[in-house]
């Protein structure tokens, strides 16, 4: 049977809910209701963005590129970056390999068994 895990707010414009979770990747949908995240990050592990809908900065390293529904970024391990929702609202859905143990903890509750 699918699991379906909660939503959580990761910040005022930013709600996860993971998707799917294995010993090599952990998928999430993102929904943006602002700007997004106030700052860039980075952790060891690859990251793939595929955008559902609204247009995004997807800054990767120095790099930043404008992108939107049907498009998908991919960033390296270790390599800071950050997602700039530019029309207020935006859905994504990303993917780490191997999977992010920090979301593997805190965003893995199952909503009903």
């Amino acid at each position: 049977m699918r699991k379906v895990y909660k939503k959580y707010k990761l910040s005022d414009d930013v709600t996860i809910q993971v998707l799917s979770c294995s010993d090599q990747q952990l998928t999430a949908k993102l929904w943006f209701s602002g700007k997004g995240f106030p700052s860039g990050h980075h952790h060891p592990n690859e990251e793939v963005n595929v955008f559902v809908s609204g247009e995004f900065n997807a800054i990767n390293g120095s790099e930043v590129i404008q992108v939107g529904a049907g498009d998908a970024v991919t960033i390296p391990p270790g390599v800071e970056h950050n997602l700039e929702c530019l029309s207020g609202e935006g859905v994504l859905i990303s993917t780490w390999t191997p999977p992010r143990k920090d979301f593997m903890e805190k965003f893995m509750e199952v909503e009903n068994d």
